[in-house]
């Protein structure tokens, strides 16, 4: 009966030590590479996680951001309809003023003319 065995040193024969040493080097660097794509997937996915938590979130705060502008836009329309409805004239008027101080907010240079004055836009002039 053989109780146990043990291997003092176990090397492979002479004659193929090499490619024995070269298929040991192999499987080593195999899964050295394995590893190394396997840590590299996974950053990737905690990246693109990442990402995708960052673009969803984006994307929530902007539609947020439209749908409080809407109902603002919307909250507006209705008061103004509704000082339409019971004073059409002065509303309009109002619209009117307020159109045109919006206007001239973004215009560099105004003229003022009175009413009848010619008015010489420099359109003819040569360049």
């Amino acid at each position: 009966e053989v109780v146990a065995v043990q291997l003092a040193e176990v090397r492979p024969p002479e004659e193929v030590s090499a490619e024995f040493s070269a298929a040991q080097s192999a499987a080593s660097d195999r899964d050295r590479r394995k590893r190394e794509a396997e840590e590299t997937a996974a950053r990737i996915a905690a990246e693109s996680r990442a990402e995708a938590v960052r673009v969803t979130d984006a994307a929530r705060a902007k539609s947020s951001e439209r749908e409080a502008v809407a109902s603002a836009k919307a909250a507006r329309f209705g008061t103004i309809l509704t000082a339409f409805r019971s004073e059409p004239e002065l509303t309009r008027r109002r619209l009117y003023l307020e159109t045109l101080e919006t206007l001239f907010e973004s215009v560099s240079r105004k003229l003022v003319i009175g009413p009848g004055e010619p008015v010489d836009l420099g359109l003819d002039a040569p360049r």
